[in-house]
């Protein structure tokens, strides 16, 4: 009984796939005896978007592509949009190594097609190919379908373009992998493509820095093929785009230590302190200034204590930006403070500073008040990052020096945060939340926050936030205040019990009205 069900429930959809198969078969012929070509792929397309991409996969095993390969021969625009459409949709279906196996060539002619939608979706079914382990493998044996991936990186469209780079990246995850493309019968095309002109240099640099930071073996195999020193000798331009450009490249590189050394052993970072130094001394030399300080930010992420040492001029430029007119300047180095005080080594190398750093924590307080708004935001996040401490790195000498920095922000910095935070205006209140979050985990700061008039209730209150962000926002304060080390102590366990409350009802829990009810009547 149970399997005369089955067949039951299951005959009349197979009967539906036949009957929709058979349909897509007649479409097809129709698109090979030369009937209305447009007409026939419209009806193609409204028949395959019609169903859902599971049942279509069964449909199609039994309906060749050919038909809709020939039609991308047609030289109306309309038609080929149609066809692109159609074989995005039917080429998904199928599994990526079958996609080489059956359709390899006409692949390779669609990734030179002169309609862009075209070159993306072909480009798109290599992009498959190198997320699946088996079309990877098939893959890496055809050079010559490698090769014109290679070629598609100078592709006149960036969007095309970006999904070669994008499946050069994915490929090169091994040495094996790295060296097809960087030491063997790909190096050439690659280079090429690198001499077509600097927009396209730097399409193939983008690549070559990304895979150098996958290990060591990955830069020596990338330095090798001579591109990273196609990068470096860019510094040493008289043209400062180009130079511009170089700085912006290098900045990927300073993202794993063996990038930071192979820097270091080329000199470049001393190089690029001259240009600071320069760009700091000489106001038409300021062009390359943003750039540099973004570099020595990245840097100073990873090495705080040795960039501050090695290279006094970025943290002296940085806190000088500081106090300049120029938003987007004030706006860098607002953002490279916050960039280097996220660790606790960064914000003991930025304490060092001394005055520098008090007058910088001054300045922010000055900044969180006044527009423009996005200088505002960005000082926002950044003392959130100044004040955040993980759990296992808190200790008594790094509390007190948070709190006397707090102090340094205004003259009454707990009322200030507090007042940005109620504010109507969602991009001011989110990151004074932030702030707010990184405070609850001092004890210092517990101790104010408790005896502020009002603190107790306005956290518990949900209805101050209406919107998603904020009700998040406020929940991940709510949280902090819930986990953090000293809460029962300073608010009182009755009122840890209503955090704990809050937490578990989860950020968008709305109280039922009986409830409110029942409670007013109590």
């Amino acid at each position: 009984m149970r399997y005369e069900f089955w067949f039951g429930a299951i005959l009349p959809q197979l009967h539906l796939h036949n009957k929709m198969a058979a349909t897509l078969q007649d479409l097809f012929h129709k698109l090979t005896i030369g009937e209305n070509r447009l007409l026939v792929l419209q009806e193609i397309k409204r028949a395959i978007f019609s169903v859902q991409l599971e049942e279509l996969k069964c449909m199609i095993k039994s309906v060749s592509l050919e038909p809709v390969f020939s039609s991308l021969g047609s030289t109306e625009r309309a038609s080929l949009e149609v066809s692109a459409d159609i074989l995005s949709r039917l080429l998904d279906c199928l599994e990526p190594e079958i996609v080489l196996a059956q359709l390899r060539d006409d692949l390779y002619m669609g990734m030179g097609h002169p309609n862009e939608h075209i070159r993306q979706v072909c480009l798109h079914q290599v992009e498959r190919l190198v997320e699946s382990d088996i079309g990877r493998n098939n893959l890496k044996n055809d050079e010559e379908l490698l090769a014109n991936v290679v070629s598609t990186v100078g592709d006149e469209s960036l969007a095309v373009a970006k999904i070669a780079m994008k499946s050069l990246k994915s490929l090169s995850r091994d040495p094996a992998e790295i060296k097809l493309i960087f030491e063997g019968n790909l190096r050439a095309p690659l280079k090429r493509v690198a001499a077509s002109n600097d927009t396209i240099k730097y399409r193939v640099l983008e690549i070559a820095t990304s895979v150098s930071i996958v290990s060591p073996v990955a830069l020596e195999i990338v330095n090798n093929s001579e591109l990273l020193q196609m990068l470096l000798s860019d510094l040493h331009t008289e043209d400062d785009l180009v130079q511009l450009n170089a700085i912006e490249m290098l900045c990927v590189l300073v993202d794993c230590p063996h990038g930071i050394s192979f820097l270091e052993e080329e000199g470049v970072l001393r190089k690029l302190e001259e240009m600071l130094k320069e760009s700091e001394q000489d106001p038409s030399q300021d062009f390359l200034l943003p750039e540099l300080i973004k570099f020595f930010g990245a840097l100073a992420r990873h090495q705080p204590k040795e960039v501050s040492e090695r290279y006094p001029a970025f943290l002296r430029c940085s806190f000088k930006l500081l106090e300049g007119c120029e938003a987007a300047l004030v706006n860098i180095a607002v953002e490279t403070l916050g960039f280097i005080g996220t660790s606790t080594d960064g914000k003991r190398t930025l304490n060092k500073q001394g005055k520098s750093m008090t007058d910088a924590l001054s300045i922010l307080g000055r900044l969180i008040q006044v527009p423009p708004t996005e200088v505002r935001v960005r000082a926002l996040s950044a003392l959130a990052c100044l004040f955040s401490v993980q759990k296992d790195e808190m200790n008594e000498d790094l509390e007190a020096m948070l709190e006397q920095w707090f102090a340094q922000v205004s003259s009454k910095p707990f009322e200030l945060i507090l007042s940005l935070c109620r504010q109507p205006f969602m991009e001011i209140r989110c990151p004074s939340l932030s702030i707010l979050e990184a405070l609850c985990n001092h004890r210092w700061a517990q101790t104010v926050l408790s005896n502020s008039p009002g603190f107790h209730e306005y956290l518990l209150d949900r209805s101050t936030e209406h919107e998603k962000i904020g009700k998040e926002a406020k929940y991940t304060v709510v949280k902090a205040l819930a986990e953090a080390y000293h809460t029962a102590d300073v608010f009182g366990r009755p009122y840890l019990l209503k955090l704990r409350e809050y937490v578990r009802d989860g950020p968008f829990y709305v109280r039922a009205q009986s409830e409110v009810v029942v409670e007013g009547n109590q």
